[in-house]
């Protein structure tokens, strides 16, 4: 029998036996590992779309930000620009690792949230005053209108905090 050290191995092989052990898990019976299984793989692609489409449209982005109705917005529009994209990023990072999936899941989780009352907001600023300003998500995602937006982000919320749940189960029944 052949053995292959790890550290020999190209890193397409490496990522190509993580999606492949994924795909296995998923369709094992724990229902509850297939759930996070998928819900990481959904976080991890929504993620990598909507970061790569930002930094790709740095310009369009920050000016969609900037038409926000908040005072400090104007300013700090720039920087946000580079941050979310950037913390999208860290996040897909750390759900791709085993070790940092758990805190890949919880940070991802309070992004969505956060996000999630960004929208919320939005929906009710175009409530009262008729004007519905564009939404700054990137790609295919900024087609949908806040109401879309807001199912589409409560779906990955909930699935996200789903995910906790259960990956914090495992993690306390590996400990006692």
């Amino acid at each position: 029998m052949k053995t292959v050290d790890i550290h020999t191995r190209s890193r397409s092989q490496r990522s190509g036996d993580w999606l492949s052990s994924r795909w296995r898990t998923a369709r094992s019976l724990n229902t509850k590992q297939t759930l996070i299984t998928c819900t990481v793989l959904l976080t991890i692609l929504l993620f990598m779309y909507t970061a790569v489409s930002k930094l790709l449209e740095y310009d369009k982005f920050v000016f969609q930000m900037r038409r926000v109705p908040l005072p400090f917005m104007q300013s700090w529009a720039p920087f946000i620009g580079r941050a979310i994209p950037l913390v999208e990023l860290v996040l897909v990072g750390l759900l791709f690792i085993d070790r940092t999936r758990y805190w890949g899941l919880i940070c991802s989780l309070l992004l969505m949230v956060s996000f999630e009352i960004y929208i919320l907001w939005m929906k009710i600023l175009e409530i009262q005053t008729g004007v519905r300003l564009p939404c700054s998500c990137g790609g295919i995602v900024s087609k949908m209108n806040w109401t879309e937006h807001l199912l589409f982000n409560a779906v990955f919320v909930c699935l996200l905090a789903l995910s906790v749940y259960y990956e914090r189960k495992k993690r306390r029944s590996k400990t006692a």
